[in-house]
């Protein structure tokens, strides 16, 4: 049976260059809902303590967050959004549909992307060896398109996306479903991610082997800084 290589997107595959709470502030700024300057550990605290509070009400069955939503993927950031405004003694809560609009557009950009420094060694590795390589991903309904302005999804075999299957990390249903697409024993399947409770424990729990990747050392964990580091562990 061949092997098969699952990764993560966000902060794995793809790395912003800028941080989501400074585009956020940088487009609030500029439409003067904000007038104070901020330092990014503060940006950063408050930015995760609105998503923190959104990850509290997420479906206990782990069902699709942007599916579930009453208005949709849009309708989840626009909560976020709103949230982490309201955070920063903003002149006004009222954000613009023109304001929404050019945060999503910002993000759908493809110059604010970085993609893995290692992942065209693994790239060919996979290719050279014929080991299978797809993508797990927590995301909402842009990223099919973000990977192929990005020319990377012809790269992946299979691709499964919380928001089009409708189950998210952790839940091992989109884990099994990889597994499915991927026709092989679990003892050959492979995740990067870079969160522990969604990347690490859910797959390794299954039987399949998984590393966290990350830039600062983490005792207790398979760990790689980056994708082509995965190479040796395929060999």
């Amino acid at each position: 049976m061949r092997k098969f290589v699952y990764l993560d997107v966000g902060d794995t595959l793809l790395h912003l260059r800028i941080s989501p709470s400074q585009i956020y502030v940088n487009i609030f700024q500029k439409h003067q809902l904000l007038t104070e300057n901020y330092s990014t550990e503060f940006l950063l605290s408050e930015f995760y303590k609105s998503m923190n509070f959104l990850n509290s009400k997420l479906d206990k069955d782990f069902r699709d967050r942007y599916s579930l939503h009453p208005e949709g993927h849009e309708g989840w950031w626009k909560e976020l959004i709103e949230l982490f405004l309201k955070n920063l003694k903003p002149t006004s809560n009222y954000i613009s549909k023109e304001i929404y609009q050019e945060i999503f557009c910002t993000f759908e950009d493809t110059s604010i992307w970085e993609i893995d420094k290692g992942f065209y060694e693994l790239l060919e590795f996979v290719r050279e060896n014929k080991i299978g390589l797809g993508i797990i991903s927590n995301w909402d309904l842009r990223l099919r398109n973000l990977l192929t302005r990005l020319n990377l999804i012809e790269n992946f075999e299979n691709v499964l996306i919380s928001s089009e299957f409708g189950y998210e990390k952790p839940s091992p249903l989109i884990f099994q479903e990889a597994e499915k697409l991927a026709s092989t024993t679990k003892e050959n399947l492979y995740y990067v991610g870079d969160k522990p409770e969604l990347d690490y424990y859910p797959p390794r729990k299954l039987g399949w082997k998984s590393f966290l990747i990350s830039s600062k050392p983490k005792e207790g964990f398979l760990q790689i800084q980056n994708l082509a580091e995965l190479i040796p562990y395929l060999s």
